[in-house]
């Protein structure tokens, strides 16, 4: 079957299929591009994200558990390559921390906006179901690079010394973090 007219996705498509061939794509490149993206691709992933949340009703829908299921997968993989990246120098990780740190959540913050009807329609309404285990898109972000960065790399290269350490393992343990608290959590303050 061919696909519809609209540009975004084909009502026949499967999540996964989506997911690989535009969302991944678009959503690496903010991760690693060079350049912003421009508003024609920026507002192509928004679209593509909602219409794969209102492919059905209620928004809660299996298409939505769908596409959410493929963001912890696309933050572990790319956080596992930032840590594999990590200098061997225990000297130098704090340096790099703060400098993939700070691209990270700038650009995780980002594509968190890219998901608001997914944060709001989704996920909202699973933890209203009791659902306390779901995050939004910006927390399964922050959450893949404490796993991946902080704790396996981090905190081995400093031993606990740091004095800022304690604050962001407080911010990582915190369920509801800001775009504005994210740029407080340098091992360097800044």
């Amino acid at each position: 079957m061919a696909e519809d007219a609209n540009p975004r996705i084909s009502t026949v498509r499967p999540i996964t299929d989506v997911w690989k061939d535009r969302l991944e794509p678009g959503l690496t490149l903010i991760l690693c591009g060079e350049e912003p993206l421009n508003y024609a691709a920026h507002a192509a992933l928004y679209g593509t994200i909602y219409d794969c949340c209102t492919r059905a009703f209620p928004a809660t829908s299996q298409h939505c558990r769908e596409l959410y299921s493929q963001i912890t997968p696309f933050y572990a993989a790319y956080t596992a390559q930032i840590r594999a990246a990590a200098p061997d120098d225990d000297n130098r990780v704090p340096n790099y921390y703060d400098a993939q740190w700070d691209q990270f959540s700038r650009r995780a913050v980002v594509i968190d906006r890219l998901f608001t009807y997914l944060n709001t329609h989704f996920v909202g309404s699973q933890r209203q179901e009791g659902g306390y285990n779901i995050e939004t898109v910006l927390n399964v972000a922050r959450t893949e690079w404490k796993k991946q960065v902080f704790e396996p790399r981090l905190e081995t290269a400093l031993d606990g010394g740091a004095v800022r350490l304690n604050t962001i393992r407080a911010l990582f343990t915190s369920k509801n973090v800001t775009a504005a608290k994210l740029k407080t959590m340098h091992v360097h303050a800044t």
